[in-house]
């Protein structure tokens, strides 16, 4: 059974406890984070390095780059279990498909089947377009186009960290899934997580540079300036498991004696 990180060894001000056991990080840096496996049960800075788990929404994405040709298809397996085909018809209203799917019509364009499959997905009611006959539409999903991409992306939203099967059945051969489930290929990984935070003084002005120690390898970094939104480069030095931000000095957009500054590195 999996558990969440003890609430008595929660550190203020960056790190809550709920009532399901999860460790929730303050000011949105990660919600509904959970600490799993071998550092359950331990702060991040003890030395554990728990497995970890950005929460990220069960999602997908489809490729709909080419119009469907009459009886291609795609299913999604609802929250339920209750799997959901969705069946591309030629014409409006949609008519002549398999028993047992939603009819869609294609729209006579790759774009316009988006659209359709993405209205179908979120139950809209137009007969002209959609056919449910009587399937239920899917539980626990909602859809968007994304034109730009050629593809739709499917967002589960119940919260719920069970990954779900879809399939496609799609003429064009570039017209696929991500994944075969709805995980979009996500993983829990073991990894190290520190956070910085310091004010910027003359010293560092002028050195030029303010130096994080974050005692790690670090492989990314980000850098929050709390007081003005900065644009000064910063870089990971792996020789010394440090985070060099750079202070210039001059006027804003650059850091400021007193800001208030915080490194994010991860492992």
């Amino acid at each position: 059974m999996t558990r969440g990180i003890r609430t008595s060894q929660l550190m203020p001000g960056i790190l809550a406890g709920s009532a399901e056991g999860w460790a929730l990080m303050s000011d949105g840096y990660l919600t509904s984070g959970r600490v799993v496996g071998p550092g359950a049960g331990r702060v991040f800075q003890t030395g554990a390095k728990p497995v970890c788990n950005g929460s990220a929404p069960q999602q997908n994405r489809l490729f709909l780059a080419t119009q469907p040709a009459a009886g291609d298809w795609i299913s999604i397996e609802g929250t339920d279990t209750v799997v959901v085909a969705y069946e591309f018809r030629p014409n409006t209203p949609p008519t002549g498909g398999t028993v047992g799917r939603i009819w869609i019509y294609d729209g006579g364009s790759a774009a316009a089947a988006r659209v359709n499959l993405s209205d179908a997905i979120h139950g809209v009611v137009d007969t002209n377009r959609i056919a449910y006959g009587a399937v239920d539409m899917i539980a626990g999903f909602v859809a968007r186009d994304a034109p730009a991409q050629t593809s739709l992306m499917i967002m589960e939203i119940s919260g719920s960290e069970t990954s779900r099967n879809v399939t496609e059945n799609l003429t064009a051969p570039l017209d696929v899934w991500d994944q075969a489930t709805t995980d979009g290929g996500m993983l829990e990984t073991r990894q190290y997580l520190v956070m910085q935070t310091l004010t910027v003084n003359a010293n560092h002005i002028a050195a030029g540079n303010v130096i994080f120690s974050m005692g790690i390898q670090a492989k990314a970094a980000w850098i929050i300036n709390h007081n003005r939104p900065q644009d000064e480069a910063w870089a990971i030095v792996a020789a010394t498991n440090a985070v060099v931000l750079t202070c210039s000095g001059a006027g804003t957009p650059n850091n400021q004696i007193a800001d208030v500054v915080t490194c994010i590195a991860v492992e």
